[in-house]
């Protein structure tokens, strides 16, 4: 969730810095500033979900990738189970 605020909040910084005269403009005066905070929330919150789903991802397959290497150690063990 922490990168989805950075990249909201970086889109904020541009906005209001005026880098862009035009689109400051039409942002201005077109757009709703509920709807650029309902924005910044909802990429938040999909960042932070989907990163989550990542992580969870990645560490079932170093799991996986412990239990092969630990089954391929044991003793005594067949390696075709």
């Amino acid at each position: 969730m922490p990168f989805g605020l950075l990249l909201g909040i970086g889109v904020l910084i541009l906005l209001e810095s005026g880098w862009y005269e035009r689109a400051n403009m039409v942002a201005n005066s077109q757009s709703n500033p509920w709807l650029l905070v309902i924005a910044i929330i909802a990429i938040a919150v999909f960042t932070g979900i989907f990163y989550k789903k990542y992580k969870w991802e990645m560490n079932e397959q170093r799991y996986l990738e412990l239990l092969i290497k630990k089954r391929d150690e044991t003793p005594g063990t067949d390696a075709t189970n």
